[in-house]
């Protein structure tokens, strides 16, 4: 069965109830001089009421009437009525009728005392014009008075159809003994209803069920979950029996868009199929040369490399010009073109850059750069490394209600930075040997050399000097070499003195970047008796290179060279 809904439960004991409450015992025949005393009487065994009754009189008809109760929009009540034979009449009273059974209906229910004669004379006329003087069922007497051998009748549920117009109305039961030897244990009352269920992608609201003459009653869900409602279209239903059970199932729930009936639940379309809108019906596949960009997709987009057109067919991708107006050493100007075709979907446009990455030198890959560029507007890119050769390139993006589909890139220019300043030369050296004044500079070129580097410019600063003059102190010898060399050697600085040696390196760009690490060095006197040679070069007052300057700090030369008086020069030298 169903949901049980209780109306009446009379009998049973309650923590804050009596078994009987409110239940009234009248003798009917009130215009009679005969068993006009004879009633039920309510006795306790233990912790169990019940309610008696022995044939004492001749034509005896008393009533046992119910508190009156709700019908609560029932169609259809059950009454149940728990009795059997009694042990406490008389052994010479003859007991064979049966109790009869009344369902009254009344709007505005009779308050107080029933039994007084004039209300009971008002309910007994109801009671009879609603039943035209007989009960809707007559229960059998129990069997053979005091035959305890015997088990009590087969006490089934005594349906009762509730018409349309009483279903807000109250009722009360009545029980009628009309020389019947009984004792009422219990009286129910109650309908079915089908409880508030749960089906995949709908729910069904409590329902009262049908009256089982009827048959089941239809009823229509509420589509939840993955399913959505709409004002027209198949709804999905059940069916509610009378016992109060759901059965028949049918889902008719349409599912959201992008998303279709599998079985019994709603499944989002496969790849390369699409439904834009709520239905119950199926994905649709799309159109040929157009693609989904997700499952479950509300609508098709065209391959990668096109484009929807305002005709609706998809064409190729469009030409979106990209072209650089201006590169420096460490930015460039680009400018964008808008797309003069006429086409269906709202785009965005990203600037993605290759070799752009500032965390990582040898990332390489295109990131973007600038996302959302605004078209026919000038763009600069910063932050790049001199001498490197970038790729730029405008990739297109569709957007639409599944989310955005990346187009083919529309236009990629490439382009390299001009030269910059280079770091410092690494690994400088330096060398000399007691007994010579030849000293031996070696390098490497630097680790950023952020061009072809032209020019290294090495300066010798004197640092110690043992025997020097004044002057010899304010003396800075400077060398600008060519880029093939690196090394030099020098055997014109004043002897017994110490330089601090560093190097500097030059591009295209001009200007000569930051100093090497600082080198001493030692210059000694000449030793007639030693040999001339230092690693493998050989000694002699040689220097390797485009030329030395002596110069002395005042004013400023080319390149930002600092420059004073010219102690010594050495023209262009043979190599060693």
């Amino acid at each position: 069965m169903g949901l049980t809904v209780f109306l009446l439960q009379s009998g049973y004991q309650t923590a804050n109830r009596p078994p009987w409450n409110q239940w009234q015992n009248c003798p009917v025949n009130v215009n009679s001089n005969q068993g006009d005393s004879v009633k039920f009487e309510l006795k306790q065994l233990g912790v169990v009421q019940y309610y008696y009754i022995c044939n004492q009189v001749r034509n005896q008809r008393t009533w046992l009437i119910s508190p009156y109760f709700g019908l609560n929009s029932a169609k259809e009540i059950y009454i149940k009525i728990r009795y059997t034979n009694t042990q406490v009449c008389p052994q010479n009273r003859f007991c064979a009728s049966g109790l009869g059974i009344y369902a009254s209906v009344l709007f505005d229910p009779i308050d107080g005392n029933i039994c007084q004669t004039a209300v009971l004379k008002i309910f007994k006329g109801l009671v009879e014009s609603q039943h035209q003087d007989r009960p809707i069922r007559t229960i059998p007497q129990p069997y053979k008075y005091r035959d305890t051998s015997n088990v009590s009748p087969q006490q089934t549920p005594i349906p009762f159809l509730i018409a349309r117009e009483w279903r807000l109305a109250n009722m009360h039961i009545t029980i009628e003994d009309r020389g019947t030897c009984s004792e009422i244990e219990a009286v129910s009352v109650w309908y079915y209803a089908c409880p508030l269920m749960n089906y995949p992608d709908a729910f069904f609201p409590r329902t009262v069920a049908p009256a089982a003459m009827n048959g089941s009653i239809t009823v229509t869900g509420i589509c939840s979950g993955s399913s959505t409602n709409l004002p027209y279209g198949l709804k999905t239903t059940a069916e509610c029996q009378p016992n109060g059970k759901w059965a028949n199932y049918v889902n008719n729930c349409p599912c959201n868009a992008g998303r279709e009936r599998i079985f019994v639940s709603c499944q989002d379309c496969k790849f390369n199929y699409y439904k834009s809108l709520p239905s119950s019906g199926k994905c649709e596949r799309c159109p040929n040369s157009m693609i989904t960009i997700r499952k479950g997709a509300r609508e098709c987009v065209c391959l990668k490399n096109s484009i929807l057109h305002i005709s609706g067919e998809c064409i190729t991708m469009p030409v979106c010009k990209l072209f650089y107006l201006a590169v420096k050493n460490t930015s460039a100007i680009l400018q964008f073109s808008r797309i003069e075709e006429q086409i269906t979907r709202n785009m965005s446009f990203d600037l993605e850059c290759f070799n752009c990455s500032l965390k990582d030198i040898n990332f390489r890959r295109y990131t973007v750069y600038t996302a959302n560029i605004t078209l026919d507007k000038q763009l600069m890119v910063t932050n790049l490394k001199p001498a490197t050769s970038y790729a730029l390139r405008v990739v297109p993006w569709i957007h639409i209600v599944d989310g955005k589909q990346k187009k083919t890139p529309c236009e990629t220019v490439i382009f390299r930075t001009l030269d910059g300043v280079p770091g410092p030369p690494t690994k400088v050296k330096t060398q000399s040997k007691k007994g010579n004044p030849l000293v031996h500079v070696s390098w490497k070129p630097p680790t950023l050399p952020n061009g072809a580097i032209r020019r290294y410019l090495i300066m010798f600063s004197l640092k110690e000097a043992f025997n020097a003059t004044a002057e010899d102190l304010e003396k800075d010898v400077i060398v600008e070499v060519d880029h093939t060399v690196l090394f030099y050697n020098i055997s014109t600085l004043p002897v017994r003195t110490v330089f601090h040696v560093t190097i500097r390196a030059a591009t295209v760009h001009g200007t000569f970047g930051p100093p090497s690490v600082t080198r001493n060095v030692t210059v000694y006197e000449r030793d007639r008796t030693t040999s001339s040679v230092i690693g493998s070069v050989t000694g002699g007052a040689v220097a390797t290179g485009l030329g030395v300057f002596a110069l002395k700090f005042g004013m400023m030369a080319k390149d930002g060279v600092s420059a004073g008086k010219i102690i010594a020069v050495v023209d262009k030298c043979n190599y060693t």
